[in-house]
């Protein structure tokens, strides 16, 4: 399935299976982590936020053209690991 642009916010489960993002893709949790089980392919820029003080952002299969943001409640140095 491809998507042309797409913001996600507080999706559950998330729907299973991999993603195609032709366009940008904003994803908001309100509550929880953001986290890919499949691959995420996006095809402009990717923005990740988490709102809870205590969440986690674990993206390890993300293809991404453009700019990827990330941002999270949690503070520094333990809000997100690049690797």
């Amino acid at each position: 399935m491809l998507i042309v642009n797409a913001t996600a916010i507080d999706m559950g489960g998330g729907g299973g299976g991999a993603w195609t993002v032709g366009g940008d893709l904003d994803v908001t949790a309100m509550t929880g982590n953001i986290t890919d089980s499949q691959t995420v392919t996006v095809g402009g820029d990717a923005n990740f936020q988490t709102v809870q003080s205590d969440a986690d952002m674990a993206l390890n299969q993300l293809d991404v053209s453009g700019a990827i943001t990330a941002n999270t409640a949690r503070p520094p140095p333990t809000g997100f690991v690049v690797t």
